[in-house]
């Protein structure tokens, strides 16, 4: 396989879980566990997302930090223009904002594409499950991000982290991922990421797009007809 960087290691199968909080995926993740664990050595590895670079924004005024973050409504409104664009502030001030917010990030989309990449290199396990990873990095760096053109970040991150063998997004709708798990997000920050869900997925046509809403056994009989498949 492609992510082996030593001929003495086995050949070994990598495969990702993506979607929203409430999509499935630890439920699928255990299942699939389960399986492998009787065939070899089997690694869960989680993957969560952080915003970087976190020293170098905490120093940022705060009015400016407000562009980022999942306090954001929408591309729009991520920023409050009467605390940071203030009417007398020039145009040509305005666009020095924007250009650094967007270096901040692909500066953010290459330390995350990076780290993905060396996070799972280091497992020596024959069968490697990830839960979160491509998919799942694109739609947060979107959602941090607005003012980046989201094609830029997901090139950058598809760029640097290798694809996994079985990538999988469970589809679901945002309703439902918030009754499943409420804790954590609103059902509008919930939309807002699974329409960038939609089209992270869509860009990467390797991916094995699943329904969340169905029967978790036959969600559970897709991936492991996708994993013998390969096999």
């Amino acid at each position: 396989m492609s992510w082996n960087h030593s001929a003495r290691r086995k050949p070994r199968l990598v495969i990702s879980f993506s979607g929203l909080d409430g999509a499935g995926k630890t439920r699928q993740i255990d299942a699939l566990v389960g399986d492998l664990e009787r065939r070899g050595r089997t690694e869960v590895l989680w993957i969560p997302f952080k915003m970087w670079p976190e020293r170098l924004v905490s120093r940022l005024p705060l009015s400016f930090r407000d562009s980022f973050g999942p306090n954001q409504k929408s591309r729009s409104a991520a920023i409050d223009p009467g605390r940071v664009r203030l009417r007398w502030i020039p145009d040509i001030a305005a666009g020095l904002q924007r250009l650094v917010r967007t270096l901040i990030g692909v500066g953010a989309a290459a330390s995350t594409g990076l780290s993905l990449r060396r996070r799972a290199a280091r497992s020596n396990a024959e069968f490697l499950v990830l839960d979160r990873f491509r998919i799942d990095t694109i739609v947060k760096l979107q959602y941090w991000y607005p003012d980046v053109p989201a094609s830029v970040l997901a090139a950058v991150v598809t760029a640097l982290a290798p694809a996994p063998d079985v990538e999988i997004y469970l589809r679901v709708d945002a309703n439902v991922a918030y009754q499943r798990k409420p804790e954590q997000w609103t059902t509008e920050q919930l939309d807002r990421q699974a329409r960038l869900y939609e089209r992270a997925a869509a860009r990467l046509p390797s991916a094995l797009v699943l329904d969340g809403h169905d029967d978790p056994e036959k969600v559970a009989d897709a991936v492991r007809r996708a994993i013998g498949a390969l096999r």
